[in-house]
């Protein structure tokens, strides 16, 4: 099966890993806020555990590679989170009771370790195996996946919950097994480098090397950290909105959670399909969801009925979805290849700091619907501004050494 479609069915379980992990919680936090008797935000933090875990350790991604290999480096990323599930399954055992919570959270914290070495991997493997005509379409699949790990997430947590709350490790702790072993169907090893510089001379080089790429695609790593960032805020407001004001729970919820997720995966894998040939179209694209993205939350400060809610939402993710495929796009062809791997580490991490921070915001800022909205419109509107201000001059935009 070490073909294009497995290649790329294990360069999404990454992908899958890495998201599920926290989106799964998301729709159950108001159960959980109610299971542990904790205030909104600190049952934010079994999302920011994971995610500030997983943006800490994302920039060393590209130094530990050059012991491990990319590949060896997923299989100990995997072995992390599987870690992670074992510690949060004791969390819950009679001897853990008095600490429960910290042993939990210090579960999620091996987790996010593990997904942040994930996190950069899959743009990492496409920029090193596939050819520049087939990466706009694989970096669209892996939106792809991204999005479906969040629209299976509900349903699983919802099931989890009524099964027991271990569950969800449980089934984290399959999909890692299934990840590695789509891994080692499809993915070759790649030469480790015997001889390694010493950490602070490595990232002394890198960045004096990058800083020039750096700057040129600043924008587009900002772009998509307030992208994750706002996105997982309005799910979780989505999530309490659903349950403690329309007192819509179980397998209803799951079903209305989800279709904002499937909306955001078929526009992700609409956009990496347009994309293929026409990477110069990814600017107009990011005006036309810049667009969208506003319009939408600005409908945000009228809504007054569920309908209106969910539309808003399913718009909302549609945006969310082209502008992330974009900016993976513009970033992974914009830079050279012998900088990319420090570059999307970065990304990644920016993508994860943007998650960690999302619920958090948004689980106090609910309270205020005008003033979480307003602040959403905002956001997405000043950084369309700086986008504008440091848009790529198209003469340089695509220019690369050969083999990039």
């Amino acid at each position: 099966m070490n073909n294009y479609k497995g290649k790329v069915m294990a360069i999404g379980s990454l992908t899958f890993i890495m998201i599920f992990g926290n989106s799964m919680f998301v729709p159950v936090l108001p159960d959980m806020q109610i299971q542990w008797d904790l205030s909104s935000s600190k049952a934010g933090l079994i999302l920011t555990a994971f995610s500030l875990a997983a943006a800490a350790v994302i920039p060393l991604t590209g130094y530990v590679a050059r012991f491990f290999g990319k590949k060896g480096l997923a299989f100990a990323a995997l072995m992390f989170v599987s870690f992670g599930c074992v510690l949060a399954v004791l969390s819950s055992l009679e001897f853990f009771s008095s600490a429960a919570f910290t042993v939990l959270l210090a579960g999620r914290v091996c987790q996010g370790i593990g997904a942040g070495f994930i996190a950069p991997l899959p743009f990492m493997f496409t920029g090193d195996i596939f050819s520049k005509e087939l990466r706009p379409g694989v970096l669209g699949l892996i939106e792809v996946f991204n999005g479906l790990a969040k629209a299976a997430s509900p349903f699983a947590a919802i099931l989890a919950v009524q099964l027991g709350g271990n569950w969800l490790f449980f089934i984290y702790l399959s999909l890692a097994a299934l990840s590695a072993f789509l891994i080692t169907l499809n993915i070759r090893g790649q030469k480790r480098i015997k001889k390694s510089l010493p950490l602070r001379e490595f990232n002394g080089l890198a960045n004096r090397k990058i800083f020039t790429a750096f700057k040129k695609v600043f924008p587009y790593l900002i772009l998509g950290g307030v992208t994750m960032c706002l996105l997982f805020g309005m799910l979780t407001f989505f999530s309490y909105k659903l349950e403690w004001i329309y007192g819509i729970d179980g397998i209803v919820k799951a079903v209305l959670f989800s279709l904002p997720l499937i909306a955001m995966t078929a526009a992700s894998w609409l956009t990496g399909k347009y994309l293929k040939g026409r990477i110069f179209s990814s600017s107009l694209l990011l005006n036309v969801s810049a667009v969208l993205s506003v319009s939408v939350l600005t409908g945000g400060l009228f809504h007054q009925s569920l309908t209106a809610l969910v539309t808003i939402m399913i718009l909302f993710s549609i945006a969310s979805g082209i502008f992330l495929v974009c900016c993976n796009l513009l970033i992974t062809e914009n830079v050279l290849k012998k900088d990319r791997d420090v570059i999307l580490s970065f990304y990644s991490m920016i993508r994860f700091t943007g998650v960690a921070a999302g619920p958090p915001l948004f689980a106090i800022w609910m309270y205020e619907e005008g003033l979480m909205f307003a602040f959403s419109i905002l956001t997405v509107a000043g950084v369309r501004v700086i986008l504008v201000k440091n848009e790529l001059k198209k003469n340089t935009l695509w220019q690369a050494e050969p083999g990039r």
